[in-house]
């Protein structure tokens, strides 16, 4: 005769566990990579003109970087 703990799933060890894992994994990546582009583009739109220049932008450009 089974018991009822060996009938019910375990989320973690099971294979939705483990898709729920790699959802949640998936999305912290994608908003740590939104985090770095922000804030790429928030320190280009502090620099000059010149500057951009530069290294080969304009300002026009910033929103296009790291997207």
């Amino acid at each position: 005769m089974a018991s009822l703990d060996s009938v019910q799933p375990t989320v973690y060890g099971s294979p939705v566990g483990t898709r729920l894992r790699s959802l949640a994994l998936q999305l912290v990546e994608s908003v740590a990579a939104w985090n770095r582009a922000r804030i790429t583009r928030t320190e280009l739109s502090r620099l000059s003109d010149r500057t951009l220049s530069d290294i080969g932008l304009t300002q026009t450009e910033i929103d296009s970087v790291r997207r």
